[in-house]
């Protein structure tokens, strides 16, 4: 401590945020930060997890080898109806992946777009995901898909402020490339081709029958003897956590 007042520096401690007590354990577990103890319910809601989804396609190999195993992990087919199974390895990759999906879509939300409102309205596969270009001329958003059209619509809009007469007010323009929604679009690939699943998945809602009983929804978690109905693919990650 001496040496610290001579150097001129302070040490603050950093209590731990939250403790975890384990059944049979004395010892507890302390968690310094939220995004550790996140990490931490998820490790401990995967133990012995298996994800159903209920969408009529069968089972099939993820083509990506285990490190040091050379195995490829497979979705094998849970009934007759065509529901898969996902767990070890393949279901902590894609909880993984949609983890960061998670942490994108907080980040988005602080900038002012709202995930669902944004996929609902400009998701389209044929251009290669959601835009990530936007321009805001006098508040009015304006997207675009292709980094060509963005930077030829910010030209026009550059010529028009110079030509503007003097005394004329500028007009107000915000321009911006969203790289978080470029690696939305990669990890929309990712899930395509691994799970076979889409940006779509994270706009499904419970459903009910016409007799109105809640219909089953397109993805279900087993731990145990427990079931755990899942609407959509943003809310798996939560009830794992739970």
């Amino acid at each position: 401590m001496q040496q610290l007042f001579l150097e001129n520096k302070i040490y603050i401690a950093q209590p731990p945020l939250y403790e975890i007590k384990v059944k049979g354990k004395k010892a507890s577990e302390y968690i310094l930060s939220e995004n550790q103890m996140h990490k931490r319910m998820i490790a401990r809601g995967l133990e012995g997890t298996e994800l159903i989804i209920r969408d009529g396609k069968k089972g099939k190999k993820t083509k990506k080898a285990q490190a040091g195993r050379g195995r490829s992990v497979k979705s094998k087919k849970a009934s007759s109806n065509g529901a898969r199974e996902v767990r070890d390895e393949e279901l902590t990759e894609l909880v993984k992946t949609l983890a960061e999906a998670e942490r994108i879509i907080t980040v988005l939300s602080r900038r002012g777009i709202n995930f669902t409102d944004f996929v609902q309205s400009y998701y389209s596969p044929s251009k290669g995901g959601l835009p990530q270009f936007r321009i805001c001329p006098e508040g009015q958003d304006e997207i675009y898909y292709k980094r060509e059209e963005y930077e030829k619509r910010v030209d026009e809009l550059k010529k028009r402020t110079k030509g503007l007469a003097e005394g004329e007010e500028e007009e107000s323009i915000a321009a911006e490339e969203l790289h978080e929604v470029g690696r939305i679009n990669q990890i929309n690939e990712q899930l395509k081709k691994q799970f076979g699943l889409d940006l779509k998945d994270f706009l499904l809602k419970p459903a009910k029958s016409v007799s109105g009983e809640a219909a089953p929804t397109k993805f279900e978690l087993l731990s145990g003897d427990d079931k755990y109905e899942v609407a959509s693919l943003g809310d798996i990650c939560a009830s794992i956590r739970q």
